[in-house]
């Protein structure tokens, strides 16, 4: 067969002289033939015939960071200084959309445009841990100049869509690009510590390499912007996850009604699946249900808004919004796949409302607080069905004893006690303890106390009737400066603290308060002759002299080169006791 003469004319027509060529019995096709099996064709030999969308690399920014981060050990220390790069891209309106991690605690932070010699002094605008996404822009207006901005695809990517990652990865100084599919969509914790709130993510089967992080993921097919890459999987080659344009949208909506970027909504429950036929036959009443939809709510959070709106433990969420919820626990995503019911929360802002659909039974608890005894629906021998009610719960963050992200609800500060050294629970510490618990005994205490007040367990109640005060914080000794002063109270490191001379210690704000006439001699004549820790899980005590307790404080702090005996001052605490 000869080759084909090359063709002119209308796309349509091209194509019918073109397909007769390959044809077996050599017999023409009609435009609207050719037509069709061009819109069919994928990826297929005629691929190349078709204009190829240009892909915006002149939108795509390379990002160097010098940071140093405080050190969450010693606040009053920080750490080493460190430099790193990453990707960014233009997204309009003089701003850069980037991952949080690429300029987090950035002390100069320098962008350079692709194909572009020169770098420029970026500012962060805002940033979230939680959804890994930051927003960025730079003030010299020179920079801007022929800078393009990509657009955003609406809609989440389908599986075994095309998709190109573009970034400077590895010290790249020029963007790469790799190329795959989409493999799964589902619900994850972007900040990547498993203990924030669940958000979609996209999973492609193309590398997301060190310095790709913040980079745009595109649409081979339209162009358009599909998420930004943050992550890729060590254990794992040649994979990576990305962050939707649904994601991107919310946290660019929140942050132009705000001017910054909070925690996400949450309802502040936790449940069961119902996937059991015992377990169902058992809450639903008389007989197991046809339907496979319901799962029990085994706790309702202190102050959360599902505690407001009057859900109560032992009630069975059906849906939310109308959208079923399954035995598993899962919600219907675009017709054809499932992901968490988390999903109809976090996809939400901060004050919308959304609708509850329930089951309570007859022998639900009077109130939020209390707990549900299933021994009760046993010993019901009418086996009486539970009633379908409509609640209307307006979403808000739960508040929890633990604060989840720096500079946002956690700031790091410190007190100074015969050297011990008491620092605040938070989430940024456990992550920090984490990376340094096999080099550091200090370090594991303090991530296994961290972890243990994240995941209270149900017999201790104490710790559940903590979040009781909205102020509570959980102080930790972090470690012990060696002195004669603190002879034989090593043990103490890792623990948290309960009690100052008989006296609760609610935060770090009322440490302070109780401790500085024990420590200022300008203060006078001390309160007391004596300063006595009490500690949670233990009954051994760290007991202080209060005058030798005076006369060692600035010895301690001279030798370890600390400023003061604490980061804050001693007055009335502000709300949620975190800062003065």
């Amino acid at each position: 067969m000869e080759h084909p003469p090359a063709l002119r004319g209308r796309p349509s027509l091209q194509l019918a002289k073109m397909l007769s060529f390959l044809s077996d019995d050599a017999m023409p096709m009609s435009p609207s033939s050719a037509t069709h099996i061009l819109r069919n064709l994928s990826n297929g030999a005629f691929a190349e015939m078709s204009n190829e969308v240009k892909l915006p690399f002149e939108a795509v920014i390379h990002f160097t960071n010098s940071d140093a981060s405080p050190n969450l050990l010693s606040p009053w220390k920080m750490m080493a200084p460190n430099t790193s790069t990453g990707t960014g891209f233009s997204i309009g309106n003089k701003r850069i959309l980037t991952n949080c991690h690429v300029v987090s605690d950035a002390t100069s932070l320098r962008v350079f445009k692709h194909g572009v010699p020169g770098n420029y002094e970026a500012r962060v605008l805002c940033e979230s841990a939680v959804c890994d996404l930051a927003l960025v822009t730079v003030d010299d207006d020179s920079f801007w100049d022929g800078l393009c901005h990509v657009t955003f695809q609406d809609a989440v990517p389908d599986l075994d869509d095309t998709v190109c990652a573009v970034g400077y990865p590895l010290g790249a100084s020029s963007v790469t690009l790799t190329r795959g599919v989409v493999s799964n969509v589902k619900m994850t914790d972007l900040s990547l510590t498993e203990c924030q709130e669940l958000q979609l993510t996209v999973q492609i089967d193309a590398a997301i390499n060190p310095g790709n992080s913040g980079g745009p993921v595109f649409n081979q097919e339209t162009g358009e912007v599909v998420g930004v890459a943050f992550s890729g999987r060590r254990d794992a080659e040649g994979m990576g996850f990305i962050i939707p344009t649904p994601v991107v949208r919310s946290f660019l909506a929140v942050y132009e009604k705000t001017g910054t970027f909070g925690r996400l909504p949450s309802l502040g429950i936790e449940v069961q699946p119902l996937t059991n036929a015992a377990m169902r036959a058992l809450l639903f009443g008389k007989s197991k249900p046809a339907h496979h939809d319901g799962i029990l709510i085994t706790r309702v959070d202190r102050f959360s808004c599902s505690e407001v709106a009057g859900v109560r433990a032992g009630d069975i969420l059906m849906a939310i919004d109308g959208e079923p919820i399954s035995e598993e626990g899962d919600v219907m995503f675009r017709g054809h796949e499932r992901v968490e019911f988390e999903y109809l929360i976090t996809s939400k802002m901060v004050g919308d409302a959304v609708k509850l659909t329930l089951l309570r039974s007859a022998h639900s608890p009077a109130s939020s607080s209390e707990t549900f005894d299933l021994n009760k629906l046993v010993g019901d021998k009418e086996k009486t069905q539970p009633v379908k009610m409509d609640l209307t719960v307006t979403l808000t963050p739960t508040h929890e004893l633990v604060p989840r992200e720096i500079k946002k609800d956690y700031h790091p500060e410190y007190a100074l006690i015969g050297g011990l050294v008491f620092i605040i629970a938070g989430l940024p510490l456990m992550e920090e303890c984490k990376q340094k618990a096999r080099s550091s005994q200090s370090a594991m205490l303090l991530y296994q106390t961290v972890h243990d007040l994240l995941e209270p367990k149900k017999e201790n109640l104490e710790k559940r009737e903590e979040l009781q005060d909205r102020g509570a914080q959980a102080v930790l000794c972090s470690n012990c400066l060696a002195h004669d002063i603190n002879e034989g109270y090593a043990p103490f490191v890792g623990l948290r603290l309960q009690k100052i001379n008989g006296v609760k210690v609610r935060n770090m704000a009322h440490l302070v308060e109780l401790m500085e006439p024990l420590i200022d001699a300008a203060r006078g004549e001390p309160p007391a002759s004596h300063c006595i820790l009490s500690f949670y899980g233990m009954d051994n005590c760290a007991v202080f002299e209060t005058s030798k307790l005076r006369s060692a404080t600035p010895r301690i702090q001279k030798q370890h080169k600390i400023p003061s005996w604490t980061s804050l001052v001693a007055e009335p605490p502000r709300a949620q006791g975190l800062k003065r």
